[in-house]
């Protein structure tokens, strides 16, 4: 899972200003590789005792494959202070981007990337992080200690889920 939010604990939130935004999260590549045992390093070039690990695969995002992410929507969880809109996530100029923005406004994706996601969880693997209750985030109470004046805080941001297929 990847995502880009802002936690409510106020020691983790100081100097946050919406001002500032949008801010943004781009990502050139995923590389996902897994761990080779010694006794099979033989069957593949690139596993050794300084590396023993083999690419399972890698994401350059020309596009959003939805056969590979799950872009998650209208949710959030305790101790964040932002809500997961699928309008948040999109493909431009090669690279993944996550847009954080206060809600309510403008969501055109302001540097003309296509705003594509959503997509199904076919490849097998795990949906952590959450569904569509809006547990904890609704109510914007800025933490476990409740100091936070969290109330002009409210923005919107991305998540995205691998299928790791």
């Amino acid at each position: 899972m990847m995502n880009f939010w802002i936690p409510g604990f106020h020691d983790w939130n100081i100097g946050f200003e919406a001002v500032n935004m949008p801010w943004y999260a781009r990502y050139d590549y995923v590389e996902v590789w897994d761990y080779v045992p010694p006794e099979e390093w033989d069957n593949y070039p690139i596993a050794n005792q300084w590396h023993p690990f083999k690419q399972r695969w890698r994401d350059d995002f020309d596009t959003l494959d939805e056969n590979r992410w799950v872009v998650s929507d209208d949710w959030s969880f305790n101790d964040n202070l932002v809500l997961f809109e699928e309008s948040q996530v999109y493909v431009e100029n090669g690279e993944l981007v996550f847009k954080l923005e206060p809600r309510g406004s403008s969501s055109d994706n302001s540097g003309g990337g296509s705003n594509t996601g959503g997509g199904s969880n076919t490849g097998g693997g795990s949906n952590t992080g959450g569904g569509s209750d809006n547990s904890g985030g609704s109510d914007n109470s800025g933490g476990s200690d409740n100091n936070c004046d969290c109330q002009q805080k409210q923005v919107s941001i991305a998540e995205i889920q691998t299928t790791m297929a």
